[in-house]
């Protein structure tokens, strides 16, 4: 049996991802410190110039500083596209 229509619980949470997501750079750089070290963990395992994929990127930030030579992100929030200032030369987000 399958339903067209999405679980209610997909649907609190597309809006709770897109009602935070105008605020992410902003929540980002307050905590730039555990966003830092994200990044250098994950550069740490993922060396340059690979191709990655991440579940739940968000807009993106965190794999465009892991600098793959293709980066595919997924995100469950359309509008952490449009509020995205990390750069999207090297990478493509798909909204789920």
């Amino acid at each position: 049996m399958t339903s067209s229509a999405p679980p209610p619980e997909r649907d609190a949470l597309v809006q709770y991802f897109d009602a935070a997501a105008p605020q992410r750079d902003r929540w980002i750089e307050r905590n730039r410190y555990y966003h830092d070290e994200l990044e250098r963990i994950f550069s740490f395992f993922i060396p340059r110039g690979r191709s990655v994929l991440e579940i739940g990127s968000g807009t993106g930030q965190l794999l465009d500083a892991l600098h793959p030579s293709r980066g595919v992100g997924t995100r469950i929030s359309s509008s952490a596209s449009t509020t995205s200032k990390a750069s999207t030369s090297r990478k493509r987000l798909i909204t789920s």
